[in-house]
C-alpha cells in the first residue's frame, strides 16, 4: 500500500529570504565589487542529478555556474516591490543563437552561438550538446533521471521509458544530431508548448563535455561522482574559486563570459543557519490523507507562522501558473470530519495507527520558518486523537531520505516546486508513476493517461479541459496535501538592483549590479 505524505509546497518561496549584502571583499582591490549571500544551508551538490542537489543552495550555485540553449525572454516590467519580471511565451537565446522547428519532419535546429569560452578554457560546440543529452539519456544518475526527464517532458525522440529496464535503450542515437560545429538537430516525437521551456531549465545546463570527459572512471562514465563533489563545467557567467563543503561557496566572474563580464565580481556564498543571523500518510489510502487534510489548522498557519503573509493554496497547480484551475474539492479546519473520516479507515480516534507513521519530519536546518507550522499541526493533530511526533532532520538526510529513498511518512516541504510554469509540468513530475518528482510513490493509471493526454494535446482548449480534470481528480482524492502560498522574498541592501524572479528561485548573479 503506498505511503501517503503531508507536503507544504510553496510555490513562490526560497528556503528563507536570503540576505544579499554588498560589500568590499577582504582579498580584492578597492575596484573589485563583492556581493556575500547568506543562507540557511550550504551548497552540497554541483552535479544536477545528485541528491544535494535539491538543496537549494546547491540549485542556485548550478544556475549560475551553468548554461542553458536558451532562457526567457524578459517582460520589461516588475514587481511592486522592483523585481524584475520573465515573459513566460517568448524565449531568447543563450548557448543557441537562434532555432526553428520543422513542424512536417517535427525536427528542431538549433544554431550555436561562435565563441563561447567556458571556465576551464574550452570553446563551445555542439559535442557539448550532444554529450549532454547523452548524459541525459544515460539515467545514471545518483538521485535519478532528471534530465532525462526534462527531454521526455520537452518530446525529444528516444527518451522514452524504454531507457529503463528490461529494454535499457540508453544509447544516444540520431535523435539529436551534430550537423556541423555550430548546428545541432533534435527530433521530436510530438509538438509541445513545453519543449522551449523544458530547455531554459537547469536540468538542461549545457556540460563541458572535455571537462567531463577528463574525470570520467569506469565506474562512473558520465562523471555524475566528480561534478557532485568538485565542480560543474559549464559555459555559465561564474566560475568555482572555492568551495568548502557544508561551510562557504565562492565564486568569481567568467573574464570570457560571451554576454560580458558580470557586473559583480565575487559572490560568497554563506551558510548562516540562524534566521535572527540572516534577517533582523500512513498506509491505508485516501481517508486518512483527507483525514490529517481536515485536521489542519490553515487560518493558523497562514496568520500565526506566516504573519498573513501567505494565502492558502486551493489546488495541486501553483494559482499564478498557466493552466491551474481552482477544484471544487477543498479543504478546510473541520474536526468532526476528520474524526469520522479516520474511523471509516479504521482507526477511530487514531487508536491501531502505528506510532512511527505518525512522524512529522521536516528539515532542521528550517526550524525557524517549518517549526512554528509544524507546531500547529501537531496540537491540532491532537483534537482528532493522533499523537503527531515532531522529527526535525538536517538537510542533507532529509534530501536523501525524501528525494532519493522516498520513505518518510510524513513530511513537510517549502523547497519542492515546478520549475516550468505550466499546469501540465506541474503535474508530470510529482503526481504520475515515473515522474522523479513523486515522493509519496503515487500511481495511477486515470492520471498517468491523462498527463499523457495534456502533453501531447495541441488544442489550448482541450488541453485545458484535461487539466482542469486531472486537478479535480487530485483534490478529491489526494495523495499531498496543499497548505499556503506565498511570493519569493530577498533582504536585499539598497544599493543591490537587477533581481529578477526565476521559476526555480534562484538568483542569476549576473543580473545583479551594485550601485
Amino acid at each position: 500500500m503506498e505511503e501517503a505524505h503531508m507536503r507544504k509546497l510553496l510555490p513562490l518561496v526560497i528556503l528563507a529570504a536570503l540576505m544579499a549584502g554588498a560589500c568590499q571583499g577582504a582579498t580584492t582591490s578597492q575596484t573589485s565589487k563583492t556581493i556575500t549571500i547568506l543562507s540557511p544551508d550550504a551548497v552540497a551538490a554541483l552535479d544536477n542529478e545528485a541528491p544535494g542537489m535539491l538543496v537549494l543552495e546547491s540549485m542556485q550555485a548550478i544556475v549560475n555556474l551553468g548554461e542553458q540553449l536558451v532562457d526567457f525572454k524578459r517582460s520589461g516590467n516588475q514587481s511592486a516591490d522592483g523585481v524584475n519580471q520573465l515573459d513566460f511565451n517568448n524565449f531568447e537565446g543563450r548557448l543557441a543563437e537562434s532555432w526553428n522547428l520543422d513542424e512536417a519532419n517535427k525536427t528542431w535546429t538549433f544554431h550555436l552561438r561562435h565563441n563561447v569560452v567556458g571556465c576551464t578554457g574550452n570553446k563551445f560546440t555542439a559535442d557539448d550538446v550532444i554529450y549532454t543529452f547523452a548524459r541525459a539519456k544515460s539515467v545514471s544518475g545518483t538521485l535519478g533521471p532528471l534530465s532525462w526527464f526534462f527531454m521526455n517532458t520537452a518530446g525529444v525522440a528516444g527518451f522514452t521509458p524504454d531507457v529503463f529496464p528490461p529494454k535499457s535503450q540508453t544509447a544516444l542515437g540520431d535523435e539529436v544530431q551534430k550537423v556541423d560545429d555550430f548546428t545541432v538537430k533534435i527530433k521530436v516525437s510530438s509538438i509541445r508548448r513545453l519543449f522551449l521551456p523544458a530547455m531554459t531549465d537547469f536540468f538542461t545546463l549545457i556540460w563541458d563535455s572535455k571537462e567531463m570527459k577528463a574525470h570520467a572512471t569506469s565506474a562512473d562514465p558520465w562523471s555524475h561522482a566528480w561534478a557532485t563533489d568538485n565542480n560543474a563545467p559549464s559555459f555559465g557567467p561564474y566560475c568555482l574559486e572555492k568551495w568548502t563543503k557544508g561551510s562557504d561557496f565562492i565564486a568569481k566572474a567568467n573574464p570570457n563570459y560571451y554576454r560580458g563580464k558580470p557586473a559583480i565580481d565575487r559572490v560568497d556564498f554563506r551558510k548562516v543557519p540562524e534566521d535572527a543571523n540572516r534577517i533582523a500518510a500512513v498506509q491505508s489510502g485516501e481517508a486518512q490523507i483527507r483525514a490529517f487534510a481536515y485536521a489542519l489548522p490553515y487560518d493558523q498557519i497562514l496568520q500565526v507562522a506566516y504573519v498573513g503573509k501567505a494565502k492558502k493554496w486551493e489546488g495541486t497547480v501553483p494559482s499564478s501558473y498557466v493552466g491551474f484551475f481552482k477544484t471544487q474539492a477543498q479543504y478546510n479546519l473541520d474536526v468532526e470530519k476528520a474524526k469520522s473520516l479516520l474511523a471509516q479507515a479504521g482507526y477511530p480516534g487514531g487508536k491501531g495507527l502505528p506510532p512511527n507513521l505518525l512522524q512529522l519530519s521536516y528539515t532542521a536546518e528550517r526550524e525557524g520558518t517549518l517549526g512554528p507550522v509544524a507546531t500547529l499541526i501537531q496540537a491540532a493533530f491532537k483534537n482528532v486523537g493522533l499523537n503527531l511526533q515532531l522529527n526535525p532532520l538536517p538537510q542533507a538526510q532529509f534530501a536523501d531520505r525524501v528525494f532519493a529513498k522516498h520513505e518518510l511518512p510524513m513530511f513537510l516541504d517549502d523547497q519542492d516546486k515546478p520549475d516550468l510554469v505550466t499546469g501540465e509540468y506541474a503535474l508530470g513530475p510529482f503526481m504520475t508513476t515515473t515522474g522523479p518528482g513523486n515522493y509519496t510513490k503515487y500511481s495511477n493509471p486515470v492520471m498517468d493517461k491523462l498527463v499523457d493526454q495534456i502533453y501531447s494535446e495541441s488544442d489550448p482548449a482541450k488541453q485545458n479541459q484535461l487539466l482542469a480534470q486531472a486537478q479535480e481528480i487530485l483534490m478529491e482524492a489526494p495523495n499531498w496535501i496543499p497548505i499556503a502560498e506565498y511570493e519569493t522574498q530577498w533582504g536585499v541592501r539598497n544599493n543591490v538592483s537587477g533581481i529578477t524572479w526565476h521559476p526555480e528561485d534562484q538568483l542569476r548573479w549576473f543580473e545583479l549590479k551594485l550601485g
